[in-house]
């Protein structure tokens, strides 16, 4: 048994060129305020059980719930920059063709005392192979992996088979699995990517 402690709030957009784009892409004069609002819900376990079973929280407990448009996701450590939820938002908002979208994402090199504060794993994965990766997929209109660091997924285009799909190693006795479903499991976001456009 695990404990969830939950906090929610909404929190209305009220940037005046985020409402002018919506108008003119979606032909209305006015957006309610309701549609523009982002409902935010922030959930802390008490036990940590990895993290496909904070995903297992999130959506089959909140999502299926509440049946959101949109589910972002965001670690604990991503910083989004000024204005970056705003326009992801309004990406999966415009095109309702587009199951998820991701942001760009890179390492802060900040100093302390005089040393780098760098994590060179995560310089090495986002600002060297990623960047190659992602140039190369987005010319293409598809991306294999939407980091669940930073990403938002369309509720619609997930809720059913990708999910399952998805979940299925929280479930999975790893030392049963084959070398090709270790793989899969090891990555998978990429398990989402490839479920949304089936």
């Amino acid at each position: 048994m695990n404990l969830l402690h939950c906090f929610q709030n909404t929190i209305p957009i009220k940037h005046e060129k985020f409402r002018a784009d919506f108008s003119k892409i979606k032909g209305h004069e006015d957006i309610p305020d309701e549609l523009l609002e982002v409902n935010f819900i922030t959930a802390v376990k008490h036990l940590n059980n990895k993290k496909i079973d904070s995903h297992l929280y999130f959506f089959r407990g909140f999502c299926e719930y509440l049946e959101p448009e949109f589910c972002m996701l965001v670690d604990i450590g991503t910083k989004p920059l000024k204005q970056s939820i705003n326009k992801l938002y309004q990406y999966m908002w415009c095109n309702d063709d587009i199951g998820g979208a991701c942001g760009d994402m890179g390492v802060d090199l900040k100093i302390a005392n005089g040393h780098f504060l760098l994590n060179y794993a995560q310089y090495m994965e986002y600002l060297l192979s990623h960047y190659i990766d992602k140039a190369f997929e987005g010319f293409f209109s598809y991306q294999s992996v939407l980091p669940g660091a930073y990403s938002i997924l369309r509720w619609d285009a997930i809720r059913f088979d990708p999910i399952e799909e998805f979940l299925q190693g929280l479930h999975n006795n790893t030392a049963m699995l084959s070398l090709v479903d270790l793989n899969k499991f090891l990555a998978e976001d990429r398990i989402m990517c490839y479920q949304i456009i089936q």
